[in-house]
């Protein structure tokens, strides 16, 4: 894996670009993904992730969910030149199925893939495929099944072979006939090889599987070749060297990998799709990319889609490079409370110290007014005067002033409740 913020297929033209880290590796087990992930957090919200198996980019989006790193700051770019677009990459094929698909979708949801245009499978590409099939040298019959883009052996194999031949012999000498008897024994290399559209991958005789093919691209190349010798035949060149044969190669046509076009610099125009999930997780092509290099203030990238829908799974807007906080936060700036911090302890201190006071005084007063009020219904000891009446073992007698009054005898100090001064409080009050 190969994590920066770069398109390598731009290289030479977009240098507006910071490579901050960049790691391959051998392995995808959990935790290596995860000490990755964990560091790319600490210095890039871009990553540009280039995997040789679906199964890799699974684990990968799996751990991307798991880290919370499916946020919308975050994006993700998966290159891939095998034409398959998204593809349905969060699904496990193993025999027994780990039960993340919907965790690995989480993640998908905030993956772009950019890869290469599919096979040509356009209504008039085919139809102009089927009819020279019928032509000689080959007369086909049983020709109406063919779809350059269904991945078929005999689809992509056959057609291959009778296009380079199938244009060869349009030309009038025999020389060309030649040299396009050359170029269909090439083509036939690609007899050891099918292609199989299901699993996207190439199998050898001894049923290996390969690297993606390139047979499309081998196809073009013969009737790029075959193209440029008609030119140069048209041109009166009979027997054109390779740099003569060169210069007519230029312009563009409808090859078996989509339009082909060859620049001034004699060098193919490449061209990208972007694509991404909707609203309903299915496949959708966002956007087109296409370098000129003849003209390098040409927007490289067309929007196939409004803006609304191409970063609906990142928020509505494209994320930004670095985060506004930093990635650590640091460079987020103070809040009021930071700004104003002595301002704001001043302001929330100062009246809750304040309240406080005001309770506890308002507590206290409270607690003085009841032991004051306690005092009046309270008889001091040294007011009574001891009558000559015989006391009893309960009572003693006394007189208060002019009342009598009757003593009880305690054997301890009685302990009076809140509730009970309040009731002597009321019999004060009451004059009782």
């Amino acid at each position: 894996m190969v994590v920066s913020v770069q398109m390598l297929a731009l290289d030479d033209i977009n240098r507006n670009f910071t490579i901050v880290y960049r790691r391959q590796l051998r392995n995808f087990n959990k935790d290596t993904l995860l000490n990755i992930l964990r560091f790319i957090t600490e210095v890039s919200r871009i990553i540009v992730v280039c995997f040789e198996s679906a199964e890799a980019l699974r684990e990968l989006m799996i751990s991307v969910a798991e880290e919370g790193m499916e946020a919308f700051d975050y994006m993700w770019l998966v290159i891939e030149i095998g034409r398959k677009g998204f593809d349905q990459v969060w699904k496990d094929t193993k025999e027994i199925p780990d039960g993340k698909d919907d965790v690995a979708l989480r993640a998908a949801r905030n993956f772009f893939v950019i890869d290469r245009e599919p096979l040509n499978s356009s209504p008039q590409f085919v139809a102009d495929v089927k009819a020279k099939m019928r032509q000689p040298p080959y007369n086909c019959t049983d020709c109406n099944d063919i779809d350059p883009a269904n991945g078929s052996r005999r689809t992509m194999v056959t057609i291959c072979t009778y296009n380079a031949r199938a244009l060869a012999s349009e030309f009038s000498i025999e020389e060309l006939l030649m040299q396009a008897r050359r170029i269909s024994c090439m083509v036939e290399v690609s007899r050891t090889e099918y292609y199989m559209g299901k699993e996207r991958a190439w199998v050898g005789p001894e049923n290996q599987p390969k690297s993606t093919s390139q047979v499309g691209e081998l196809a073009d190349a013969m009737l790029l070749y075959a193209n440029a010798l008609n030119r140069s035949l048209e041109a009166g060149l009979s027997n054109p060297t390779g740099k003569e044969m060169v210069k007519f190669a230029m312009g563009t046509f409808e090859g078996f990998s989509g339009t082909v076009t060859i620049n001034e610099h004699l060098t193919q125009t490449p061209v990208f799709l972007v694509y991404g999930l909707d609203s309903n997780d299915k496949e959708i092509i966002l956007m087109r990319i296409t370098e000129q290099l003849s003209n390098p203030n040409e927007s490289l990238i067309q929007d196939l889609q409004p803006k609304s829908v191409i970063w609906a799974n990142h928020g509505g807007s494209p994320p930004l490079n670095r985060p506004l906080c930093d990635y650590d936060g640091s460079a987020c700036p103070p809040s009021f409370t930071e700004m104003y911090l002595a301002i704001t302890l001043v302001v929330t201190i100062v009246p809750v110290a304040v309240a406080i006071v005001a309770v506890v005084l308002f507590l206290r007063y409270r607690k003085l007014e009841e032991d004051r009020l306690n005092e009046l219904w309270k008889i001091p000891f040294n007011t009574l005067e001891k009558q000559n009446t015989k006391d009893t073992n309960r009572y003693f007698f006394y007189l208060l002033g002019e009342d009598s009054v009757a003593a009880r005898r305690h054997t301890v100090n009685p302990l009076l409740t809140k509730a009970d001064c309040a009731l002597l409080r009321k019999v004060w009050d009451n004059g009782i």
